[in-house]
């Protein structure tokens, strides 16, 4: 299971809007979204002892792989392969949640930012392409 985990402000949005987010992630992503309605008697995944996350959205692509849009703290999460980070094209870790990440991920994940514009003469990381790092010490096998 893949978990796509956005900040409260994020999650709020889709939460204001989530029938036209949906549409636009199929139409994007070739994916079938098949539950974007959440139980909320069903929507808290413990995540440890005091953070919890509430499931927004669940959707299964065309690979079957199923994605799940919670609201909590992205570097608590658990049972997660990989997060997701909307970083800037230099990598640089400024602010947000970008920073948050960065943070918890420790010098690890800085230093292949740095390597993957190296390798890419200098410039920054196109808009809309995705590079795929360690996770330093979070507990994901990547960002």
């Amino acid at each position: 299971m893949h978990r796509l985990q956005l900040s409260s402000a994020e999650s709020g949005l889709i939460r204001a809007d989530a029938y036209k987010l949906a549409r636009i992630i199929e139409r994007q992503t070739n994916t079938i979204i098949r539950d974007v309605a959440v139980d909320q008697t069903n929507s808290t995944l413990k995540t440890n002892d005091n953070d919890t996350n509430s499931t927004l959205a669940v959707v299964i692509n065309s690979r079957d792989q199923t994605i799940v849009v919670e609201k909590g703290d992205i570097t608590k999460i658990k049972n997660v392969d990989a997060i997701v980070n909307a970083a800037n094209g230099p990598l640089y870790h400024a602010g947000g949640v970008d920073k948050t990440i960065a943070d918890a991920a420790g010098p690890a994940l800085d230093q292949e930012c740095k390597q993957l514009i190296a390798k890419n003469r200098g410039l920054p990381i196109p808009t809309g392409k995705a590079v795929k790092t360690t996770a330093g010490n979070l507990p994901f096998k990547c960002v």
